[in-house]
């Protein structure tokens, strides 16, 4: 469970790196994914 939950922790770490550095690019593509869900409803 330890290197589990240690493994996990890395990963949060690096997403949220990650997501910090391209927040406008995310954004983006969660604009696009409203358009295409929006389109097909």
């Amino acid at each position: 469970m330890t290197v589990f939950s240690s493994v996990v922790r890395l990963i949060v770490r690096d997403v949220g790196k990650y997501l910090s550095a391209n927040k406008k690019i995310i954004f983006l593509l969660v604009v696009m994914l409203d358009c295409i869900l929006a389109i097909k409803i």
